[in-house]
C-alpha cells in the first residue's frame, strides 16, 4: 500500500525511487537486518509481530517498506519495516509493497536509514534520534549540526547539549568516575558539573553530589560555589566540607532514632533469601534432582527463575553501591580538615 508521507519525506530528501507493488522479499535478509545499527539496539517485538502476521493473514493492508537497491548485491538493505518483513514472514507472504530507493553516496544512505523511522512505524523517542544524531556526526564529521536538525526536526540547540553532554559522559569515564556520573539521573546537573574546568575538582564534585543525591538549588549552589573558587584548594574544601556535614548529619540521625531496622519488605526479602541460601549451602545443582520435576511446569519454571534473577541482580547493584558509599565515608572521616590537595590552579570556569 502507498504511503503519503513517507512518498513526501523521500521527496523532500530529493531521494531517487520507485514504488514497486508485491516487491520479491526473498531480496532481503531478515538475520542480517536484525544486526542493523540503526536499530540502536531495539529488540525484535515478537508479541507486535504475531499481532501483525494474524493481521495480514486477513488481507489487511500495511504501508510499503523501504529498501535500498543494491544491484550488485545477492540482497537489499531494508531502510525501515522490519517488523513488517518478519510478520509477512511468519505468515508465510513472500511479496510486499515496497519504495525502493537508489542511492550510492554512504552519508545520504546513513541518513535516510537513521531518520526515517521517526515519520513511520513506531516512531523513535528523541533520545533515540539524538543517539543517531551524534552517531552520524561520528561517521560523517563534514556534516553539520544543522543538517542533522532539519532531518530529524530537532532544534539545533538540543543536538548541541546533547553532543556536550556526551563529551562530559567521556570525560567522566576517562577519569574513573564514569560509574558516580551515570547514577546522576538529571541533565541539566551533568551540563552544570561538566562546566568545572579542573579534572581534579570535576572527579571530586561528581562523587560528592552523587554520595550526597543532591538536586535542584542545593547542587546548583554547590556547584556554582566551586566554579566560583579562585583556587584548587579552595574549591577542594568547599566539596569536603560540604561531604562531612552530609556524614555529620546522616550520623545524627542514625544516633537519633537507632540502627534498628523494622521487619519490613525489605527484611522478609533478605530473610527469604537466606532461607533459600540454607536449602544447600555448598551449591551443587544436581541435588535439585530437576530431572523429577513436572515437564509441564518448565515453563512457569523459566519465567520465575528470570524474575528472580533480574530482582538479585538489582538488590546486589544497590548493595554494592552502599559498599562504596560507606567505604568513601570512612575515607572522607580520615581526611585531614584543611584537605589533601596543595594546588593553588585558578579555577576559572
Amino acid at each position: 500500500m502507498r504511503d503519503q508521507r513517507t512518498e513526501n519525506y523521500l521527496d523532500r530528501g530529493a531521494y531517487v525511487y520507485r514504488f514497486v507493488a508485491g516487491y520479491d522479499l526473498t531480496r532481503i535478509s531478515l538475520n542480517a537486518e536484525a544486526q542493523n545499527p540503526a536499530r540502536l539496539g531495539r529488540r525484535r517485538e515478537d508479541e507486535r509481530i504475531v499481532k501483525m502476521a494474524m493481521a495480514m493473514a486477513d488481507k489487511v493492508d500495511f504501508p510499503a517498506i523501504v529498501v535500498f537497491a543494491n544491484e550488485a548485491e545477492p540482497f537489499d538493505s531494508l531502510v525501515t519495516g522490519f517488523h513488517r518483513c518478519s510478520a509477512a514472514d511468519l505468515a508465510d507472504i513472500r511479496s510486499f509493497d515496497a519504495y525502493v530507493v537508489v542511492e550510492h553516496d554512504p552519508y545520504r544512505r546513513a541518513l535516510l536509514m537513521r531518520s526515517i523511522n521517526s515519520i513511520e512505524g513506531k516512531a523513535s523517542t528523541q533520545q533515540e534520534d539524538l543517539a543517531h544524531i551524534a552517531e552520524l556526526l561520528r561517521m560523517f564529521p563534514d556534516a553539520t549540526q544543522n543538517d542533522m536538525a532539519l532531518a530529524f526536526n530537532i532544534k539545533t540547540p538540543v543536538i548541541s547539549d546533547y553532543l556536550k553532554l556526551i563529551e562530559h559522559e567521556a570525560r567522566a569515564h576517562r577519569l574513573g568516575v564514569g560509574e558516580p556520573w551515570a547514577r546522576i539521573p538529571q541533565q541539566g546537573l551533568r551540563m552544570k558539573l561538566g562546566r568545572i574546568t579542573n579534572d581534579n575538582i570535576f572527579v571530586m564534585a561528581v562523587e560528592a553530589v552523587e554520595q550526597m543525591q543532591l538536586t535542584g538549588k542545593a547542587a546548583d549552589d554547590l556547584i556554582e560555589g566551586v566554579r566560583r573558587s579562585k583556587t584548587e584548594q579552595a574549591a577542594a574544601k568547599m566539596l569536603q566540607d560540604a561531604l562531612r556535614q552530609f556524614i555529620e548529619q546522616q550520623e545524627r540521625a542514625k544516633a537519633k532514632y537507632g540502627r534498628r531496622s523494622k521487619q519490613t519488605t525489605c527484611g522478609k526479602w533478605f530473610g527469604a533469601l537466606t532461607r533459600l541460601w540454607r536449602i544447600i549451602p555448598v551449591w551443587d545443582v544436581r541435588k535439585l534432582h530437576l530431572d523429577a520435576l513436572d515437564p509441564a511446569a518448565v515453563t512457569m519454571n523459566i519465567l520465575k527463575l528470570k524474575e528472580v534473577r533480574a530482582q538479585i541482580d538489582d538488590v546486589l547493584a544497590d548493595q554494592e553501591r552502599r559498599l562504596e558509599q560507606v567505604e568513601k565515608e570512612m575515607a572522607w572521616r580520615k581526611m585531614p580538615a584543611g584537605g589533601e590537595t596543595s594546588a593553588t590552579t585558578s579555577l576559572n570556569a
